[in-house]
Parts: C-alpha cells; structure tokens; sequence
C-alpha cells in the first residue's frame, strides 16, 4: 500500500479511536454510568438502559465499526513488511476486524433497541438483554481479542516494537477475559484496566500508522516507544 493509503487508513484509525474513546467509554458513563452484565440486579439494568441519550450513542456506533475496516486493511499493509510470521498475523487481524465488524452493528442495534424497551414489555427487554450481553460482552470480545492480539504478534516482529506488541497481547488476553463476562461475574476493576489499557494500546497504533503514513524514505519503520517521543 502506497504512502496515500496508509494516510486514509491513519486518518479512518483516528475516527475510530475517537468514536471508541468519547462514543463507547466517555459519554456512556458521563450519562449512565457502569455498564452492566448479566450479572447485575435487573433494576439497574432498566435504569442504565432507561438513559434515552444511549439509543442516540449506539445508532452512531455503527460509523465506528465501518472505519475500522481501512483502518485495519492500512495497519495490515503496514505490518507485512515484516517476516512470514508477521505477514500471517496481519492478514489473520484484518480478517477478524472484517468478522467483528457486522457483530458490532449488530450489537449496537440491539443497544438502541434496549433504550426502547426499558420502560415497556419486561419479558422483551429481559431477552434482548440477554442476547444483547452474550453478543456484545461475549462474542465482540473475544473478537476484538483475536484482531488486536494477531496486530499485537505482528508488531512483535518490528525493531524496537516489542512494547506496544508485548501491550497489545496482554489488551488481547485481557478481552478474552472479559468475554467470559456473560458466565463468569467479573471485578468492575478488571474491565476498567483492560478498558484503559485496550486505549492505550489503540492510541499508539493509530500514532505508529500515521507516523508512517508520512515517511516515504524509510522502508521498515520501527515502533518507537514512549519514551522516544
């Protein structure tokens, strides 16, 4: 991919951290505060999802997902230049981004649907509920997982990139746990952490592609670290 390429990939790349950071973190919490699992009091559940600004924040999630998808294809590219082990990591991240992408929509659809239901049939809203935490908490994770720890291996590969490889496999495992959450009651501290670190890991890879996005003369860029900034 040519250096355009990678500059619309790195630019799709910050739409989506954005939209991931303000749309799916910030404004969740500022109006509703603690998502919660199946594991909650259903109480709690109407009144997080009795928060009618959701519906609005989850019917533009969507723009999320379709950005990751350049995004995704450009970090790919990107990543290839590598050995066979990271060329096959990248192209198994892109094709779980292209899988996790439709579940996402999905999901946020029946974040929508939710909002609706949360004053009305308790049998509907208790079923969606349902379905809504087995997809989102559960098969959108363990999907996020695979595409952030395949990128993850593929910067393991990179000179001077082991750190954010190394964080990136650590966000991966830190979402198959969470993907249990549909199972298993999990600490709030946990998903907090994992939540941050998954930002972190996001922020520098979207910081690494544009970086590269804008140096024609070199063929492999490293991965600086933090502290070469």
């Amino acid at each position: 991919m040519n250096r355009f390429g990678l500059r619309i990939g790195a630019v799709f790349g910050w739409i989506a951290f954005l939209g991931v950071a303000i749309g799916l973190v910030v404004l969740p919490m500022a109006i509703a505060g603690q998502p919660p699992t199946l594991h909650s009091a259903a109480v709690d559940v109407r009144t997080y999802f009795g928060h009618q600004e959701l519906a609005v924040v989850n019917a533009l999630s969507p723009l999320i997902a379709i950005a990751l998808i350049p995004f995704a294809l450009a970090l790919r590219n990107a990543l290839r230049d590598g050995d066979d082990t990271a060329r096959f990591a990248a192209d198994v991240g892109i094709l779980a981004v292209i899988v996790a992408a439709p579940l996402y929509v999905i999901s946020s659809s029946l974040g929508v649907a939710l909002a609706g239901l949360a004053t009305g049939d308790a049998n509907a809203f208790d079923a969606s509920f349902r379905l809504y935490s087995v997809l989102y908490d559960g098969g959108a994770d363990f999907l996020e997982g695979a595409w952030v720890g395949a990128f993850a291996l593929a910067m393991l590969g990179a000179p001077e990139g082991r750190w954010l490889g190394g964080l990136g496999v650590a966000v991966a495992l830190s979402r198959w746990v969470k993907a249990t959450a549909p199972v298993v009651a999990l600490p709030d501290a946990l998903a907090l952490v994992g939540g941050i670190a998954f930002l972190v890991w996001f922020a520098w890879t979207v910081v690494w592609l544009t970086r590269r996005s804008m140096d024609a003369s070199v063929a492999h860029v490293a991965v600086s670290s933090p502290a070469a900034v």
